[in-house]
């Protein structure tokens, strides 16, 4: 597990079991990522189209060319650098970013010997700091205020718990079934991968949104009106590439 701007230490392992004569070989730390956005077709109606692209973001040299020994292992440390704006691993419903780190070892007369191994890189999220410091949204309905007296964290990550406290505030007298409170997720992706002078395919026309609860949280019981109630939370975020 690996964040933005940070560090990856291999080893590559070689060895053939003839003498072969190599003429290169690399390890590159490769970015896929595919997104789905809005598509205007031929009738006029709205599609779903989706763009992918795949990039080597850092490159090392394993082996510069020459004989091989059969049997005789090639051992080599190479380092390869994340990107400091990433963007980290995600999988979601418009969105999907993946890393991997990919060893190929070209030799003469033979078939290339590639291995490659997926890595998960966690988002630092500096473009959101700014979120972090942001009231939250609050409709009262008319009935009562919802507020956060407290939370862990305001900046997740996969697999470790979100803690707070939650504060309940009749404006009236209300009496209250249950509490629910969701975990969402939000994604906006602004257009496609071809931006161009052509007002048929302006950018604004290419949005697309979702939204999805990744984890819901019940709390049991009655809201009665008056003081303000403060229910607890606890929830573990289960999904390890969750953005």
């Amino acid at each position: 597990m690996y964040t933005e701007g940070s560090a990856i230490d291999a080893t590559v392992l070689a060895m053939a079991d003839r003498d072969v004569v190599v003429t290169g070989g690399d390890v590159e730390l490769v970015r896929n990522m595919s997104y789905h956005y809005r598509s205007w077709g031929g009738m006029g109606g709205p599609t779903t189209a989706t763009a992918r692209r795949s990039e080597v973001v850092d490159r090392s040299v394993v082996h510069s060319g020459g004989p091989l020994p059969g049997g005789q292992p090639l051992v080599q440390q190479v380092r390869l650098q994340v990107p400091p704006d990433g963007p980290g691993s995600v999988r979601a419903e418009l969105l999907e970013i993946s890393w991997a780190v990919h060893a190929r070892l070209r030799t003469k007369g033979c078939r290339d010997a590639e291995a490659t191994k997926h890595i998960l890189v966690l988002s630092e999220a500096r473009e959101c700091a700014a979120v972090a410091q942001s009231a939250p949204l609050v409709e009262d309905r008319g009935c009562a205020v919802l507020g956060f007296e407290s939370l862990s964290s305001r900046r997740l990550v996969g697999g470790l718990p979100l803690s707070g406290v939650l504060t309940v505030a009749p404006l009236r007298p209300v009496t209250a079934r249950a509490l629910r409170l969701d975990l969402v997720l939000l994604e906006h992706v602004a257009h496609g991968p071809w931006v161009t002078d052509d007002p048929a395919r302006s950018p604004a026309n290419e949005e697309k949104d979702a939204e999805a609860p990744r984890c819901q949280h019940g709390v049991g019981g009655t809201v009665g009106s008056a003081p303000a109630s403060r229910p607890a939370l606890t929830r573990r975020l289960v999904d390890p590439d969750s953005p």
